[in-house]
C-alpha cells in the first residue's frame, strides 16, 4: 500500500491506544497468589512432618498443634523483617517485598502484629472444613453449646477479617491491606522500592476520597459475615442441644471407659441407604461392562489395574457406610495397636454396651419420616489416632470392626 494512502493516527488517537500505565505497587492478585504459595508450602511441610515424624510426634500431639501454629506465625514474622529482605517464598517468586513506609528497617514488634493478622486469614482457611462438618446433617459431634459458639465465632470472625482485608486491599488507592496499615508497611515490587515508596507517600485529597470508598465495602463484607455468624449460631444452637440430648446415652455409656473419646457418630439413614444402592448399582454395571477388559489385564499380568474392575466382596462392603449401620468413631488418649486394642478390656466392655446404645439412639434421634426408628443391621466401630499440625491433620486407623445386632422385626410388625 502506498505510504500516502496508509491511515494516520492523530496524537490523541495514538495516546488513547497506548497501554494503561502500571502502578508502581502490586495489586491484590499478585499478593493473593503469593499468600497461596506460602500457605501451600506450610501445608506440604506439615504433611511430610506428619508422614515421616508421626511416631515421634504423636505422644505430644496437642503440643504439636500449638507448635505448628507457632511455626506458621514465625514464618510470616521473620519473613516480613529486614533479616529476610521482607520476602516470604511466595513474595520472592512473585518479585514482591514488604517494607516499612517510613523507609527504615521494619520493626520486629510491628511485624509480629502483621504476622498475627495474617494468621487470622490463614485460620479462616483452616476452619472452613470444620464448619462444613458441623453443618452436616448425618454426623453428630459431642460438642457443648459453648464449644459450638466458640468454634463458629472464631471461624467466622477470621473469615470476616480475611474478606474485609481482601476487599480493602483491592480498593485502596495505594493497594495497602488492613494488616499493612496495622504494621505501617507496604508491599512493593522488589527492585523498585524507591519509586513504590514515593507513590505510597504521595497522598492527596483524591486518595483520601478513594480511601473512604474502600472502607465501606470492606465494612459491609465484614458485617455480612458477622450477620451470617449470628444466623448460624441462632439456627445451630437448637440442633446442638438436640444432638447433645441424643448423645447423652453415648456419654453415659462411655463415662467410665477411660482414655476413649467419642469423636463422631453417624446413624442409619433411609436417604443414605438409597444413595448407596444407586451407587452400588452403577458400579456393578461398570464392572459388568468392563469384564472383558479386566480379563485382558489379568492375562497380561497387570493385576493392580485389573482390581479397578473387580466386583466388591462381602468383606469390602462390610466397612462401607450403607445407611444401614451405626458408625462410631473413637479417639484413644493412649497408644494402641490393632492387636492390643482388640484384646483391651475397655474395648470388650464397649462392645457389650454398644448394642443397647444403638437401640436407645435409634429410638431417640435416628428415625424415618414417619417418626419410627430407622432400621440398622450393624454397629461399625473405628478407633483412630489423629496428629494435628494446624494446617494438616494426619489420621491413622488403628482398628475397626462391625458388631452384629439381633435381627429386628420389620416396621409396623411386632
Amino acid at each position: 500500500m502506498p505510504e500516502d494512502l496508509q491511515p494516520q493516527l492523530s496524537p490523541d488517537a495514538a495516546s488513547s491506544k497506548s497501554p494503561r500505565p502500571t502502578l508502581p505497587v502490586p495489586g491484590f492478585w499478585p499478593r493473593a497468589v503469593a499468600l497461596v504459595i506460602d500457605v501451600g508450602l506450610l501445608t506440604v511441610v506439615s504433611y511430610y512432618v506428619a508422614r515421616y515424624g508421626y511416631e515421634a510426634l504423636y505422644p505430644a500431639r496437642m503440643t504439636c498443634q500449638v507448635l505448628a501454629a507457632m511455626i506458621a506465625f514465625a514464618y510470616f514474622w521473620v519473613c516480613s523483617t529486614s533479616a529476610t529482605n521482607g520476602q516470604t517464598l511466595g513474595k520472592k517468586i512473585l518479585g514482591l517485598r514488604t517494607v516499612s513506609v517510613s523507609g527504615k528497617p521494619t520493626a520486629p514488634g510491628l511485624m509480629a502484629v502483621r504476622a498475627l493478622a495474617i494468621q487470622a486469614i490463614i485460620f479462616a482457611y483452616v476452619a472452613m472444613p470444620i464448619l462444613r462438618a458441623l453443618r452436616s446433617t448425618d454426623l453428630l459431634f459431642p460438642l457443648t453449646v459453648s464449644w459450638f459458639v466458640a468454634v463458629v465465632a472464631l471461624a467466622h470472625g477470621a473469615a470476616a477479617f480475611a474478606a474485609a482485608d481482601a476487599v480493602f486491599c483491592g480498593l485502596h488507592p495505594r493497594k495497602r491491606s488492613l494488616h499493612d496499615l496495622l504494621a505501617r508497611t507496604a508491599v512493593l515490587r522488589a527492585g523498585s522500592e524507591e519509586e513504590g515508596l514515593a507513590f505510597v507517600r504521595d497522598w492527596d485529597d483524591a486518595c483520601e476520597a478513594k480511601l473512604r470508598l474502600a472502607r465501606w465495602p470492606a465494612a459491609a463484607i465484614a458485617a455480612v459475615m458477622m450477620a451470617l455468624l449470628i444466623q448460624i449460631v441462632v439456627q445451630g444452637l437448637p440442633l446442638v442441644r438436640e444432638q447433645g440430648r441424643a448423645l447423652d446415652p453415648a456419654r453415659q455409656a462411655l463415662r467410665d471407659v477411660e482414655s476413649i473419646r467419642l469423636l463422631a457418630l453417624r446413624g442409619p439413614s433411609e436417604e443414605d441407604h438409597a444413595k448407596f444402592q444407586e451407587e452400588y448399582r452403577k458400579f456393578m454395571e461398570f464392572v459388568e461392562s468392563n469384564k472383558e477388559k479386566r480379563d485382558q489385564l489379568v492375562q497380561a499380568g497387570r493385576l493392580q489395574e485389573a482390581k479397578r474392575y473387580e466386583a466388591p466382596t462381602t468383606e469390602t462392603l462390610r466397612f462401607v457406610y450403607d445407611g444401614r449401620k451405626f458408625h462410631l468413631v473413637f479417639d484413644c488418649a493412649e497408644r494402641f495397636t490393632s492387636e492390643t486394642l482388640a484384646r483391651d478390656p475397655r474395648c470388650e466392655e464397649l462392645a457389650k454396651r454398644l448394642p443397647g446404645l444403638a437401640e436407645d439412639l435409634s429410638a431417640r434421634f435416628f428415625t424415618n419420616d414417619k417418626g419410627k426408628p430407622a432400621p440398622y443391621t450393624g454397629i461399625q466401630v473405628e478407633f483412630i489416632e489423629i496428629l494435628p499440625l494446624y494446617l494438616y491433620n494426619k489420621p491413622r486407623l488403628v482398628w475397626r470392626d462391625v458388631l452384629p445386632v439381633a435381627a429386628r422385626a420389620p416396621e409396623g410388625k411386632e
